[in-house]
């Protein structure tokens, strides 16, 4: 009793107390349950913020993006406004030339010089040029425009079509033709729009041009006025502290900015993101500004004017009100804790005392003999078994427990006792049948004829066997068998066979006469119905006859262990039937001639029937191929080869069956 309290006292100092496993239970709960939903509302309201995040930047970007859109839908107006009217002015001014020059034709030459000329410098003022070509294509004003169009042979229209090709009276519609002339081989062309207007009275054409530019300068002012528009726009944006947006112009000028300096430059976006945005009008990136900082950003794309509109904010800031939140749920999570450890502190000093009490009792059965007529009592007295609460019901299974140990025990020392007495009679019931079997010592004596056998049970017995002896007659007879079922009784079975063969043999009796005396002894004496695969052979070393009986049992192999001749099996023309249950059974003798060197191997079952783990048989074409393999080995070394082959195949899969060989040769 007192090593069990110093056991327990020891326990004490050196273990965990179940106040204290109470206690990280209920840390472990709460933090088991709090983690995962912290963790979960970080992962949440992290997303969100930052799905919140993009969702704005793409108001932003969309709300630039449509006052691009409106102001430039304005400025492509203005445009086509300008040029219609330039169109209609261009048409008008040459078919008032037309109608002059009808009357011009009246007065002296020199009066409509005066005229044209005066016409001219009005024009000019409003940059459009003028020229009259006659039937011959000679120039009556002489405008270098129109010279340099004609004497430059690279200028082509938009209809890839030359100036001078134009100039053909029956080739213009009556009510003249728009084209426009640009210089592709120069980087510095300027578009210019011309009207030909044939004359039908005198085949003249009258052209009036006007350069593109002019057109478009008041479109240039509009534009600047849209960038203009666009930075009012983007100031009025509340942005984060160190966030920014910005716009660019396809060569990363700024065009726009707010916020952080960093967002002045277009260098710190890759390249794959502004092409992401020009293809799908708009990307995001997220940068890493430091080690500890990084910057979400949003792309978008104005193809109409090949801008960029850049939106971004570090992802420290967006995550700042997450941050916030989840420190509020880890002070929640560690007060809960605080407040449950309190609530166990009590609960748990109203158990202890109790358990300790019992714990004293569980120790000192290790110093209970249960063999003594005492330990019944000794093992249940002092229980607090009174107790209505959970600590009785535990006392009283204790008392349970210390009667069911104390009566197992005895009946386990029973059993044990019952148990070594069968197994000292099993072990003595192997080493007698394995008694039985031969041993190949006195075989060697024999001329022109060596023996080799092997026999491994499935159990501590089994009922597979063989045998080999000397007939009256001096010739060698070889036998082996396989008993239906296992253990004992195949053993019994099996010794009962291997006493009637040497009996008979020893009678002179052939070997199917065997068989059949064997049969009919068997069955009267078989309430079980058990029987026995069998094959007597009796074999002379003198001639190489081999004569045998073969009772359902598997076919020997002939080998021969010098040459390369092909293993084939015994002739069994005269098949008999099993021995041991039918009645009046008839058995017939076989009779083979076996050449020198030849190997007559005899196997069981339990050989090509060997299962592996996958439950793939060690099969027959695995069998032969091995025999083949290992035929110029001694028998002995034979047999062990197939035995290892079998084991390999085996793997960790127990063995199913008893496994017999026997191999004889002829010398």
């Amino acid at each position: 009793q007192t090593t069990s309290l110093s056991i327990m006292q020891k326990g004490d100092v050196m273990g965990i107390t179940l106040r204290t496993k109470l206690f990280l239970l209920v840390i472990v709960s709460i933090s088991m349950a709090a983690i995962p939903i912290i963790f979960s509302a970080y992962e949440d309201f992290r997303s969100s913020n930052i799905e919140l995040e993009r969702k704005t930047f793409r108001s932003i970007t969309s709300f630039v993006k449509d006052g691009l859109e409106a102001r430039y839908f304005d400025i492509l107006t203005y445009q086509a406004t300008n040029t219609l009217q330039s169109k209609n002015q261009l048409r008008r001014i040459a078919m008032m030339l037309d109608s002059n020059l009808n009357i011009l034709e009246k007065f002296p030459s020199k009066e409509q010089s005066t005229f044209l000329q005066e016409w001219i410098k009005q024009l000019q003022q409003l940059n459009i040029h003028i020229e009259v070509y006659n039937a011959n294509k000679k120039p009556l004003v002489n405008d270098p425009l129109f010279t340099t169009l004609k004497t430059k042979y690279n200028l082509k229209d938009a209809k890839n079509r030359s100036f001078e090709s134009l100039l053909n009276y029956e080739q213009l519609p009556i009510n003249g033709e728009f084209t426009v002339f640009e210089n592709k081989n120069s980087s510095k062309s300027d578009p210019i729009l011309v009207f030909l207007l044939p004359s039908p009275e005198d085949q003249h054409i009258i052209l009036t041009a006007i350069n593109i530019s002019d057109i478009s300068k008041n479109a240039l002012d509009a534009e600047e006025q849209l960038a203009k528009t666009i930075r009012e726009k983007i100031e009025g944006f509340d942005l984060h502290k160190d966030g920014f947006i910005a716009v660019f112009d396809s060569d990363g000028t700024l065009i726009a900015h707010k916020g952080n300096n960093i967002g002045k430059k277009i260098d710190f976006i890759s390249e794959k993101t502004l092409e992401e945005a020009r293809n799908k009008s708009m990307s995001e990136e997220v940068i890493s500004l430091s080690k500890d900082e990084k910057l979400l950003l949003h792309v978008a794309y104005f193809k109409s004017l090949n801008w960029y509109i850049v939106a971004a904010a570090p992802q420290s800031e967006i995550e700042a009100p997450t941050r916030a939140l989840i420190h509020q749920l880890v002070g929640i999570a560690l007060a809960a804790i605080l407040n449950s450890l309190l609530v166990t502190l009590i609960l748990t000093a109203r158990l202890i005392t109790p358990l300790q009490t019992l714990t004293e009792k569980a120790l000192s059965l290790a110093e209970i003999d249960f063999s003594s007529p005492e330990a019944e009592e000794l093992a249940t007295a002092d229980l607090p078994i009174e107790r209505s609460d959970e600590v009785g019901q535990l006392s009283r299974a204790f008392s349970m427990m210390g009667k069911t140990l104390t009566q197992n025990i005895r009946e386990l020392m029973e059993t044990t006792t019952i148990k070594e007495r069968m197994l000292g009679e099993i072990s003595a019931a192997r080493d007698i049948q394995m008694g039985i079997l031969p041993t190949t010592d006195t075989a060697s004596l024999v001329p022109h004829y060596d023996i080799s056998a092997f026999l491994d049970p499935a159990k501590a017995v089994g009922g597979d066997f063989y045998d080999f002896f000397t007939s009256p007659e001096g010739k060698q007879v070889v036998v082996i068998g396989d008993v239906s079922g296992k253990g004992i009784p195949a053993a019994l079975f099996m010794s009962m066979t291997v006493t009637l063969i040497r009996y008979a043999i020893g009678k002179g009796l052939s070997p199917a006469e065997v068989a059949k005396e064997i049969n009919e002894v068997l069955r009267k004496n078989n309430p079980s119905y058990m029987f026995v695969t069998l094959f007597i052979g009796i074999f002379d070393p003198e001639s190489g006859i081999l004569e045998f009986v073969n009772c359902g049992h598997c076919l020997p192999y002939i080998i021969n262990s010098t040459t390369d001749k092909p293993i084939t099996t015994l002739d069994n023309s005269h098949q008999s039937p099993i021995v041991g249950v039918l009645e009046h059974a008839e058995y017939v003798n076989n009779q083979t001639q076996l050449h020198k060197n030849d190997i007559c191997f005899l196997y069981t079952d339990g050989v090509t029937e060997a299962m592996a783990p996958n439950l793939e048989l060690y099969g027959t074409e695995r069998f032969e191929k091995t025999l083949d393999m290992n035929r110029k080995k001694s028998l002995k070394g034979l047999i062990a080869a197939v035995n290892q082959t079998i084991i390999e195949h085996r793997g960790e899969a127990e063995q199913s069956d008893d496994i017999t060989m026997l191999a004889f040769m002829y010398k």
